[in-house]
């Protein structure tokens, strides 16, 4: 198997133990739920199910972006970014709770599971970094055909409209 690069090697030197595993763990669900996209189905509203792991990797799962996302972290053993945010109820909050639950990063400092989020307080869609590097890889749960990879050039493309001007708003740190 091989080794999934969570972080740089100078941020990897910082990590610990448990941040590389639910990091990893993050990398290996995102994967998981891309191979099972035809059973995802978009669904923007809660209370929504959380599934379970068998059920994320092959059985059939109802999420938007920023629910596929706060379910993958769920999954990894990271913690719930919800904090109540706008009387949000456990494990069900939106990409506006996660900008204001998470500690905001730099573009630069992200790691593999955490989150970036587009628009005025991340009102328009969320993804979940899934590589690091040249070209970063983000997993997104933003349409019918259910979660994929796309790059951060592409995801701007994708949300551009006369509304918005489709760039990055904010980078989340995944709540340990």
């Amino acid at each position: 198997m091989t080794a999934i690069q969570v972080a740089s090697a100078a941020d990897l030197k910082a990590m610990s133990k448990h941040e590389i595993e639910v990091r990893t763990r993050c990398a290996q669900i995102m994967d998981a739920t891309v191979a099972n996209a035809g059973n995802w189905h978009y669904l923007a509203h809660r209370d929504l199910v959380t599934p379970n792991l068998g059920q994320a990797e092959h059985g059939i799962v109802e999420a938007d972006c920023s629910k596929g996302d706060l379910d993958i972290n769920f999954l990894a053993g990271a913690k719930d970014w919800t904090k109540g945010y706008g009387g949000a109820r456990p494990w069900q909050g939106n990409s506006v709770a996660a900008f204001h639950g998470c500690v905001h990063i730099e573009r630069a400092h992200l790691r593999v599971g955490d989150s970036v989020v587009w628009g005025n307080e991340g009102r328009i869609h969320m993804a979940k970094v899934r590589t690091i590097g040249k070209v970063t890889k983000l997993w997104g749960m933003g349409s019918e055909a259910g979660p994929s990879y796309r790059t951060f050039a592409q995801n701007n493309l994708y949300f551009k409209s006369k509304f918005y001007d489709g760039t990055v708003t904010t980078c989340l740190r995944l709540p340990l």
